[in-house]
């Protein structure tokens, strides 16, 4: 598994975000389901979001990615970057030892 840091960056104002952050989330718990996401919320101030996530390839999690409802409505664009999870806390050993 390659290992990730999404930023979601809102590309609308949040009236419109706040119309579909719940259709967002559900379409996160996917993610969740899959075991790709270890954690996911909105920054602060609240201009996006943040995800954790891991995936086979980088290309497996834009293409997951594409069908969230904030890129589909274009709420939001996803700026992805790569890592490696060299240090670590010892409870996220599961989610980083595959």
């Amino acid at each position: 598994m390659k290992y990730f840091v999404a930023r979601i960056m809102y590309i609308a104002p949040l009236e419109d975000v706040e119309k579909i952050v719940e259709e967002h989330r559900q379409f996160l718990d996917q993610g969740y389901e899959r075991d790709w996401f270890l954690a996911s919320g909105p920054q602060e101030p609240k201009e996006g979001g943040v995800l954790i996530a891991r995936a086979p390839e980088r290309d497996d999690l834009e293409f997951f990615l594409q069908d969230d409802p904030f890129v589909v409505n274009k709420i939001a664009e996803y700026e992805i970057t790569e890592f490696s999870p060299v240090k670590r806390h010892p409870k996220m050993a599961e989610f980083f030892d595959e």
